[in-house]
């Protein structure tokens, strides 16, 4: 009897050693498990926040690029902005125009003036139409036409019309002309 509770002790110390170690694989095991999943999640989290430091840096670096292309770019911007005119610049305009027919020698007439629709998607820059009429001589006209050709505005000829009145052997010269105006950037 003492042999078979010799050997009986051994099988329950062998049974109670296997379920131990079973217990002990199986702990581990998910012990390692959770540890995986918990590291495999801040992984994510930081390969995401990586992510997103790499866009927000891109992002800036280009915000940064925009901002020292428009600074380097400001004087010539200013430049092309005064080719056109602006509101408080139109009455000036007209003056101005009426002051190259005195210096060409013909009067010179503003006959209508009307504005168009804005011919850019951020409508900031709108066609200004100008009717205008001159008298004199066939030669001081076709100067003056020189002249508003080459005046350093955003401006086009679109239509002239020339005739003499027979009696008086004076010429009138009419010019339809459009004059690109700009809205100031707010």
């Amino acid at each position: 009897m003492v042999a078979k509770r010799k050997k009986i002790g051994r099988n329950t110390l062998l049974v109670s050693l296997a379920v131990v170690g079973v217990v002990a694989v199986i702990s581990s095991t998910l012990l390692y498990s959770f540890a995986f999943i918990k590291v495999r999640g801040i992984i994510t989290q930081v390969a995401n926040t990586s992510e997103e430091a790499q866009l927000l840096a891109k992002k800036n670096t280009h915000i940064q690029t925009v901002r020292r292309v428009v600074r380097d770019t400001q004087p010539e911007r200013e430049k092309i902005d005064a080719y056109f005119l602006t509101d408080d610049e139109i009455v000036s305009f007209l003056e101005e125009v009426e002051g190259l027919g005195t210096h060409v020698g013909v009067e010179v007439t503003v006959q209508a003036v009307s504005v168009g629709k804005p011919i850019d998607k951020d409508e900031r820059i709108t066609p200004l139409n100008l009717v205008l009429k001159s008298e004199g001589s066939l030669e001081k006209i076709f100067y003056l036409l020189t002249l508003l050709e080459d005046f350093p505005k955003a401006m086009s000829v679109q239509e002239v019309q020339f005739s003499q009145q027979p009696d008086e052997g004076i010429w009138v010269g009419n010019f339809d002309i459009v004059v690109l105006k700009i809205e100031k950037a707010k």
